[in-house]
């Protein structure tokens, strides 16, 4: 299994560290992550803009096929 893990603060890494060791978690570190992916925090909450009316509308549309008695 492999985790990406992105730390803001050097000081993170500074307590993490030992955990993982302590753990036997090998521990790779990528300073130089290519420049073609943006960071993981630039996503986190962010949601495409929607037409929220639309959207309920779908939703509703969608449960209703579960209501409904399978032949």
């Amino acid at each position: 299994m492999q985790i990406t893990l992105e730390l803001n603060k050097p000081q993170d890494l500074e307590v993490l560290l030992p955990l993982l060791k302590r753990l036997d978690i090998s521990v790779v570190s990528n300073p130089n992550q290519s420049k073609d992916k943006p960071p993981l925090s630039k996503f986190w909450g962010s949601i495409p803009d929607l037409d929220t009316e639309k959207f309920e509308e779908y939703l509703k549309e969608s449960r209703k096929e579960w209501d409904r008695p399978i032949l």
